[in-house]
């Protein structure tokens, strides 16, 4: 392979995952000056999680060229054994306020999978304001309370953030929905598996009513959101997908019934909508017929027969409904 000019390995390179191409730079020394080209430092996705490989991303590759940064643990943040290998000094040059040329930073996607960190060391305000794209799935932020208002600036912060992903992040307070509902150019908000969102119903009516402007994805399957915010959700006249399932089925004690579905007729652009698990009947399904450009209905563990399926089919034909179990054959 060595006996191959540069030119070739760079092309080589060029299909290997961010993981195989560290590993290569460990190997010669040759091998390592080429996986250090800027071309590399673009994307950093998903390297070996161990402190070495880190460093060596954060004070070598980490640069004014990198536009995406992934990196994700095998271990969920909820164990509570769990040590990430991200440390402060690494979480330091992504923050453009602890670095001596701030212009240095310009990333839009940063991808924090499964981490365990404390809200001392990572600081939303701290990040940088190119940020269009933050995901923290299963990451665990520790020491947030709910006087501590994490969230409480972030759309000054961030103001560019389009697609924000929280999923399974439990420990997410549901005041939270206050700060993030600021966000001017939030298009995309998944809280899946985030319980205490929907605990509130003053939180969630307000953060609804006058916040997410330009929001058009909601995630909050597997929530206590209910009834109770479904007129806020008419509200957002923008939305396009809608998922509000509810997958563990002895956690649900605040249904959404047939008559909350009225609320969504006035959506325009409503596309996609998830109820699994959800006190859905028949008569809930005949509602959705007048919700006009809707085009798929997930409707698992529901109470909606067959036969109701067929009519809607009927009426409208160019609607998909997915449902593989009844909530009675569960």
């Amino acid at each position: 392979m060595l006996l191959l000019s540069d030119e070739v390995l760079l092309m080589i390179l060029r299909h290997l995952n961010s993981s195989a191409v560290f590993t290569l730079s460990r190997t010669c020394k040759r091998l390592r000056n080429l996986c250090h080209d800027k071309e590399f430092s673009r994307h950093i996705d998903a390297p070996p999680d161990d402190y070495e490989t880190l460093d060596l991303i954060f004070n070598s590759l980490l640069d004014r060229h990198t536009t995406s940064l992934r990196l994700a643990s095998k271990c969920h943040g909820e164990n509570s054994a769990f040590r990430s290998s991200i440390a402060p000094s690494h979480l330091a040059q992504i923050c453009p306020s602890l670095r001596p040329n701030p212009s240095d930073i310009n990333l839009t996607n940063l991808y924090l999978i499964r981490q365990r960190l404390d809200k001392s060391i990572f600081n939303l305000s701290s990040l940088p304001p190119s940020l269009r794209v933050l995901h923290l799935s299963g990451t665990i932020i520790s020491n947030v309370t709910e006087q501590s208002g994490y969230f409480k600036n972030i759309s000054e912060a961030l103001p560019n953030l389009e697609d924000f992903d929280l999923t399974d992040c439990t420990w997410v307070p549901s005041h939270s929905l206050l700060g993030i509902s600021k966000l001017p150019a939030l298009k995309r908000l998944s809280l899946r598996g985030c319980r205490e969102i929907g605990n509130c119903l003053a939180y969630s009516s307000l953060a609804f009513r006058f916040g997410f402007p330009s929001l058009k994805v909601l995630d909050v399957t597997n929530t206590q959101f209910g009834t109770g915010e479904f007129h806020s959700i008419s509200l957002l006249k923008n939305l396009e997908e809608l998922y509000v399932g509810e997958y563990d089925l002895q956690q649900n004690s605040n249904a959404i019934q047939d008559f909350s579905l009225h609320e969504l007729i006035g959506l325009a652009h409503l596309q996609k909508i998830d109820l699994s698990g959800q006190d859905i009947t028949d008569t809930g399904l005949n509602v959705l017929v007048r919700v006009p450009s809707l085009r798929r209905i997930d409707a698992h563990f529901t109470a909606i027969t067959s036969g109701a399926i067929e009519r809607f089919k009927q009426l409208r034909n160019g609607c998909i409904i997915n449902k593989n179990m009844s909530y009675f054959e569960y």
